[in-house]
């Protein structure tokens, strides 16, 4: 086109320091000849022709002025001129969308965000009483929810703003919360908890809200569409970790899509700026769209449009030479996009990463968050056992409670450890509560069971163990048993049958109490249900063969079982050997260590709880261990390492059980070192190098799991230059939950690999042949002293060889997280059997992630999903009186026929990736 027009740009710039309304006027047509400009470019065909219409106007303008016409007169005159670009310009559409982002703690308290909240939304209804045609868009149900309990007089008042169509409800989720971190299941809840809420509190149906709104959220989890299409939501709107479109369509590894918008051009807090409106051009070039949604209002502490921005958009629609301008919402903007799906590219794959230092910042809130969804899962399963054997009352109550609190702290600032102190003491009592709500519904749950169960005659004392998942596992179980037997006392175990099992225990005492603590492996123990031992006192030395052996080397420990060997070498406290004893593979690299901590030294940056610094040096804390054997017997032994690193103390326990092909891993830790904005900070990982090539990581996603490349989507970062999602950059922490695995071949060609489990971590990094799992990172802002003081962190290594997939390292993962739990009594008569299954689910690639008690009525709900990424034909055993099964959305509300149970079994078809939810009747 003509450059002519930057000389027209440059004259009306010139006159812009007019004051009063000749500012006014002159500033209109300035905006209105830039978006002339930009709409040239979307018109190549009408280019010469509106190029010297607009020059011309431009011109006259120029001329009226000098020869003293009105400004007011002459801007007029010129937009006349250019009615008929005026005319396509108003075939576009500026929905603006006013909005309060309102972060619930992160750089103030609880109670500040509640006055925060009442401070934003009588705002906004004061603006709605000025303003007729104003209108306000406001997410997260937690605010609904604090209105309600804190200022009921603000609750009634958005009742009847959204009764007016003034309000709009745009909140799918309880949190606008993470997406990489929490489980699959716990996004569920937000969802379904929400949905309910609103059904109940302001009568909307569930599928009333059609959009998720997460806009400052740091990543989103490549399966979250199918969680989303799921529970009925079609929309996405967010900001952070695009792939360069602004309108698309969302796709999961199932197939599922969700229409998503990626606002990072103009952010979600931003005044009311006539220059963003050109961006409307470009989106319609982009997709033949000529609708564009902008959102406006001050945020994070909320605070919401302003009268200011309100009456920028009340002038912007009196602009002849413009696009209309209305006050809207997203449901208005995201109704008119829906016709351009067709024309939409799709994104397949994950929107990471952002903050990649938020996955191990503030460590105790992710353990919380970790111990908090397994419990709730945990006690969900036993309740509803109880219920079902026993007609124990279902606490749904003390659940609920539960599943709020948890989904509070899994808010963006808060589970991502971006928050200030204050902000960790609120959510740590928040967990706290759930625990104790947990606790005591497990408490009782077993206690209703265990009374029950006909244990009279066989032994001493009864051991019922409990599991809480839908299959069939083997794992050690360790019961303190109080007051109930002298110091000297020696036991033998037997199982239901009457075999007896190796058992191994302890005396101790604590606070005046005098306890056994008894360890032994529980095999074979029933999905969903119980298997009880019995504890017989002898007077006999039990055999300690056959089971666990350790012996010590010259430089080095040595532990074996069944499955395992490890060598422990002195100085470094690391494992230098491991070997699978049925093939006899080696899975340490020589020269290598296993176990292996590091401090990471970062320099200083200003958004250390956000982002990881450049890594300066790295220390390797492979010198001065002390190692010894404190655990040596016939169910387990234990090498402890113990070391210090500067002020810091730090024990390690390296430990083999029996009939278990694992390596558990104990740490200790009292962690005293701080990071500063002068010398950076500290970040502690654990090394888990692979004697292999060719070495491919996975890693546990929310219901799934993903293959990360190590190389730049180079397409993706052209489309988007700043869009550091792109980089998978090796070294680079990423998120992972409940495990991660590296698999290769080695020097024979043969697939072996590692899947590393753990019980509170999510930050891991990939180089070469070893994977890292960070433990710690000692930030100093915005909490200066975050991580100071004791930490126990859990987790462990299952070697394989052969074939091993996804579903092996899944179930792998929820095992070690949900651990088996026991509960003893005295021997007694009961009306139940000693050993039951109540659910289990076939085969091992179908993965149960909830057993509950539905919402609505006394069905049973389980909800799985595939995880290897086949069609597979599953079987659902329900070992209790139910005559059918029906599936549902994630919402519990069927979504196909009832499929009879035919003796205690139904099945059904996964597609690959597939969630499925059942109601058993």
């Amino acid at each position: 086109m003509d450059i002519s027009l930057e000389s027209v740009s440059k004259y009306l710039s010139t006159l812009e320091g007019t004051v009063g309304d000749i500012e006014k006027d002159l500033k209109r047509f300035f905006y209105e000849i830039k978006f002339v400009q930009k709409l040239i470019e979307a018109y190549p065909e009408k280019e010469g022709q509106w190029a010297a219409q607009v020059q011309d106007a431009v011109e006259g303008l120029k001329e009226d002025i000098e020869k003293g016409l009105r400004i007011k007169d002459a801007v007029a005159k010129a937009e006349d001129s250019l009615k008929a670009i005026a005319a396509v310009a108003k075939e576009f559409t500026i929905h603006y969308i006013g909005h309060a982002h309102i972060d619930m703690n992160w750089l103030w308290p609880w109670q500040e965000t509640v006055d925060t909240c009442y401070k934003t939304f009588n705002t906004a209804d004061k603006l709605m009483s000025e303003y007729p045609d104003f209108k306000f868009s406001q997410s997260q149900t937690s605010v609904y929810k604090a209105m309600e309990d804190y200022s009921p007089e603000t609750y009634e008042m958005i009742h009847r703003r959204v009764k007016s169509g003034q309000w709009e409800i745009t909140a799918n989720t309880w949190v606008e919360g993470d997406k990489n971190m929490a489980s699959g299941e716990a996004l569920v809840r937000q969802i379904l908890y929400t949905k309910r809420y609103f059904k109940e509190k302001f009568g909307l149906p569930y599928d009333a809200i059609k959009i998720d709104w997460e806009p400052d959220t740091f990543g989103h989890a490549w399966t979250y569409p199918q969680i989303l299409a799921k529970a009925g939501i079609k929309r996405y709107y967010f900001c952070r970790a695009g792939k360069g479109h602004r309108l698309f369509l969302w796709q999961a590894p199932d197939g599922s899509k969700v229409l998503a918008w990626n606002d990072e051009k103009l952010w979600y807090l931003g005044a009311v700026r006539p220059e963003d409106v050109v961006e409307a051009v470009d989106h319609y070039k982009a997709t033949g769209m000529k609708d564009y949604m902008i959102v406006y209002g001050v945020g994070d502490h909320g605070g919401g449009p302003t009268r200011r921005h309100i009456n920028m958009i009340k002038e912007m629609e009196k602009w002849p030479v413009f696009p209309k301008v209305k006050f809207s919402t997203t449901d208005e903007y995201f109704t008119i996009a829906e016709r351009y799906i067709d024309k939409l590219p799709v994104v397949d794959g994950e929107l990471n990463f952002t903050f990649r230092g938020c996955y191990t910042s503030q460590s105790n809130i992710k353990k919380a968050n970790r111990f908090s969804e397994n419990m709730l899962g945990q006690a969900e399963a036993y309740a509803l056992v109880a219920n079902k054997l026993v007609s124990k009352a279902y606490p749904e109550k003390q659940l609920h409670k539960g599943w709020i609190n948890t989904m509070f702290n899994q808010f963006h600032d808060i589970l991502p450890g971006s928050g200030i102190h204050a902000t960790y003491e609120y959510s740590q009592g928040l967990y706290q509560d759930t625990k104790a709500h947990v606790d005591m519904i497990k408490e009782a749950s077993f206690k209703a069971i265990v009374s029950k169960l006909n244990t009279k005659g066989k032994g001493d004392l009864s051991i019922t163990v409990f599991n809480p998942l839908a299959w069939t596992r083997t794992d050690t179980v360790t019961v303190n048993v109080y007051e109930k037997f002298d110091r000297d006392a020696r036991f033998i175990l037997v199982d239901n049958t009457g075999k007896e099992i190796p058992v191994q225990y302890t005396f101790k005492s604590w606070f005046g109490f005098d306890f056994h603590v008894v360890t032994f492996t529980a095999k074979d123990v029933p999905g969903c249900g119980y298997k009880t031992y019995y504890l017989k006192k002898t007077y006999l030395m039990p055999e300690e063969s056959g089971a666990t052996v350790s012996f010590d080397g010259a430089n080095e420990k040595v532990i074996e079982n069944e499955y395992l060997k490890l060598r422990v070498e002195a100085g470094s406290g690391t494992i230098v050997s491991l070997i699978d004893k049925k093939t006899n593979v080696e899975y340490v690299p020589h020269g290598k260590k296993l176990g292996l901590l590091q401090v990471l030294h970062e320099a200083p940056n200003d958004m250390s709880a956000w982002v990881i610094g450049q890594i300066l040096e790295t220390t390797d804390l492979d010198k001065g261990a002390h190692i010894e054997i404190v655990e040596r017997g016939p169910v387990k032994a234990t090498v402890r390492v113990s070391r210090k690193y500067n002020k810091s103390e730090i024990t390690m326990d390296i430990t083999l059980c029996k009939d278990m092909p694992r390596v558990d891993f104990k740490l200790d830790i009292n962690w005293l070192e701080i990071g500063d904005k002068v010398n950076g900070g500290p970040l502690l990982k654990v090394a888990f190098p692979l004697n292999a090539c060719d070495i491919s990581p996975t890693y546990e996603i929310p219901f799934g799991s993903i293959k990360r490349n190590e190389k730049v989507d180079v397409a993706s970062l052209s489309a988007s230059p700043n869009n550091m999602s792109s980089l998978n950059v090796k070294g680079e922490d990423v998120p992972a939950q409940k495990w991660v695995d590296i698999t290769g071949k080695d020097d024979k060609g043969n697939r072996i690999g590692l899947c590393v489990v753990n019980n509170s971590k999510y930050g891991f990094d990939y180089i070469e042949d070893t994977i890292r799992m960070s433990l710690i990172r000692s930030t100093f802002n915005p909490d200066p002293l975050p991580e100071l003081g004791k930490h126990e962190i859990e987790f462990a290594v299952y070697p394989h060889s052969g074939q091993w997939r996804n579903a092996d390292s899944a179930r792998c993962g929820y095992e070690f997280n949900n651990r088996l739990e026991a509960h003893y009594d005295d021997p007694h008569d009961g009306t139940l059997s000693d050993a039951m299954a109540v659910i289990e689910v076939m085969p091992e690639n179908i993965i149960p992630a909830a057993v509950k008690k539905a919402e609505d009525d006394d069905s049973i709900v389980i909800r799985m999903y595939e995880v290897d990424g086949i069609e597979t034909a599953a079987d659902i055993k329900v070992l209790l009186p139910a005559v059918e099964a029906v599936e549902t959305d994630l919402l519990e509300q069927p979504i196909g026929n009832a499929v009879k149970i035919q003796g205690g079994i139904f099945s059904t078809v996964f597609k690959p990736y597939e969630i499925k939810t059942f109601k058993i009747r």
